[in-house]
Order: C-alpha cells, then sequence, then structure tokens
C-alpha cells in the first residue's frame, strides 16, 4: 500500500496532478474558458478555478455529472474523470476511500450486481475470482 500523504503541500500537489489537469485539459480541449465552462453549470470561476488548481477537492456528484456533459465527454474520459475524482478525494481525506460517481450510481441502480459485491465480500474472494468474473462479462461485448 502507498504511503499516504502528510503535508496539505504534498497533497495538493498529487491533488493538482490528478483531477485539476484533467478538468483543465478537458476544458481547454472545448475552447472554453474558465467563466464559460462555470456559467454553463451554475458555479462561479473561482470556484473553478480552486478545483483546477487543486485548492478545492473535486466537487459532489451533481456538479461532477454536470461538469462532464458541459464538457461533452466522451464514455471513456468519463470513466477516467470519475476515477481520478474519486483518488484525489481519497487523497484529499488521507484515508477514506471513495467510490467513482459512475460505479456509486450503477451499484445504486443495479440490485443484483451491489449483492453479488457484498457475497464475494463475505465469502473473501480475490483478485483470481474477479478476472473470471471479468473474463465472462467481456464474452458479451459486442
Amino acid at each position: 500500500m502507498p504511503e499516504k500523504l502528510k503535508t496539505p503541500k504534498e497533497r495538493l500537489i498529487l491533488n493538482k496532478s490528478l483531477f485539476g489537469i484533467y478538468l483543465t485539459q478537458k476544458r481547454q480541449e472545448k475552447g472554453l474558458t474558465l467563466r464559460e465552462l462555470a456559467s454553463m453549470v451554475n458555479i462561479s470561476h473561482t470556484y473553478l478555478y480552486n478545483i483546477e488548481n487543486g485548492f478545492k477537492a473535486p466537487p459532489n456528484d451533481k456538479l461532477l455529472l454536470e461538469l462532464a456533459d458541459a464538457l461533452e465527454l466522451s464514455e471513456s474520459a468519463k470513466r477516467i474523470w470519475f476515477d481520478i475524482s474519486a483518488k484525489t478525494k481519497q487523497i484529499i481525506d488521507n484515508s477514506n476511500y471513495h467510490i467513482p460517481t459512475d460505479i456509486r450510481m450503477y451499484l445504486s441502480d443495479c440490485e443484483k450486481a451491489c449483492e453479488a459485491i457484498k457475497k464475494a465480500k463475505d465469502l473473501g474472494v480475490e483478485d483470481e475470482f474477479w478476472n473470471k468474473i471479468l473474463k465472462e462479462i467481456e464474452k458479451y461485448v459486442p
């Protein structure tokens, strides 16, 4: 397990490198200014600036989804977006694990998936089991 970052400066540097840079990159790819993107999702440009520069944590799920939509992120970019957001929140908390928004939403909508994960946890299954599950799932991918 990686060593936890202890100082706010250490967390800020990694925070910026994870979510802030990705957000900035995606905003610039769309040719949007801070003010334009902030206006599209009804937040202040200062708040968006603070998120991009690591002074604020990634936003709540609702705003993450609104930003992803405003940036017209592809499905693969959304997956990265949610993963980086969760990882950044974990770094900032310096202890708590954060589940990516898209996964949390899926689990709340899919009772059987949630049930399967709880059962796997209770049984203590490990990566070998999940690798088999992934191979089975991949058979259904068109």
